[in-house]
C-alpha cells in the first residue's frame, strides 16, 4: 500500500508543478505584452513632439525667409522629422511626419503684423 500512496503524491506532485508553471508562462507573457505597449506609447509620444518640434522648426525658417518652400528633414531627439513647408494664399501650409511612430502633424502657419513669427492657425493632428 505504502508504494501505491508514494505514486499517487508522485502524479499530484508533478501535476501542481505543470499547472504551476503553465501560470508562470502566462503571467509573463502578459508582463512582456504590457511592456510591448508601454514601449509603443512612449515612441508615439516621442514622435508627437517630435513632430511639434518640426511645425517649431518651420516657423523659424519662415520668419527668416518669407518666400520659404521646402521639404527638409531634421533630427528631433530620437525620431526622424520630415518637415514640408507649402506656400499658400496668406500664408504656408507645413505638415511634419515623425518617425518611428509614424506621427503627422499640419498647421496653417500666417504672418502677423508686428510678430516676427507666423501665427499658428488650423492646427492638427493627421495621425
Amino acid at each position: 500500500m505504502r508504494g501505491r500512496e508514494r505514486g499517487m503524491a508522485m502524479l499530484w506532485a508533478m501535476l501542481l508543478l505543470v499547472a504551476f508553471s503553465a501560470f508562470t508562462v502566462s503571467v509573463l507573457q502578459r508582463g512582456q505584452r504590457i511592456d510591448r505597449e508601454a514601449m509603443l506609447d512612449l515612441e508615439r509620444k516621442t514622435a508627437f513632439h517630435a513632430a511639434q518640434g518640426g511645425l517649431a522648426w518651420a516657423r523659424i525658417e519662415i520668419s527668416r525667409n518669407l518666400s520659404c518652400r521646402e521639404k527638409n528633414t531634421k533630427e528631433i531627439g530620437s525620431c526622424r522629422v520630415e518637415v514640408t513647408v507649402e506656400a499658400t494664399v496668406g500664408g504656408w501650409q507645413v505638415h511634419s511626419r515623425a518617425m518611428p511612430g509614424n506621427v503627422v502633424v499640419s498647421a496653417l502657419l500666417r504672418h502677423r503684423s508686428g510678430s516676427a513669427l507666423p501665427e499658428m492657425t488650423d492646427w492638427q493632428r493627421i495621425r
